[in-house]
C-alpha cells in the first residue's frame, strides 16, 4: 500500500512539474515578444527622428 501512494505522490508531483515547465516557457515567450515589440518601437522611434534630421540621433546604434 505504501509503493502504491508513493507512486502516485510522485506521478503528481511530476505532472506538477511538468505544469510548472509549461509555465516558465509561456512566461519566456510572452517576455521575448515583449522585447521585441518594445525594440521594433524603439528602431520605428530612432527612424523617424532620422528621418527629421535629428542631431540626437547621430551616431546612435539601434543594436545598443
Amino acid at each position: 500500500m505504501t509503493a502504491v501512494v508513493i507512486v502516485l505522490e510522485l506521478a503528481v508531483a511530476s505532472r506538477r512539474a511538468q505544469a510548472v515547465d509549461v509555465a516558465i516557457q509561456r512566461l519566456r515567450a510572452a517576455n521575448m515578444q515583449q522585447w521585441d515589440s518594445t525594440d521594433e518601437t524603439v528602431q520605428r522611434l530612432l527612424d523617424g527622428l532620422r528621418g527629421m534630421g535629428a542631431p540626437a540621433t547621430q551616431g546612435v546604434d539601434p543594436a545598443e
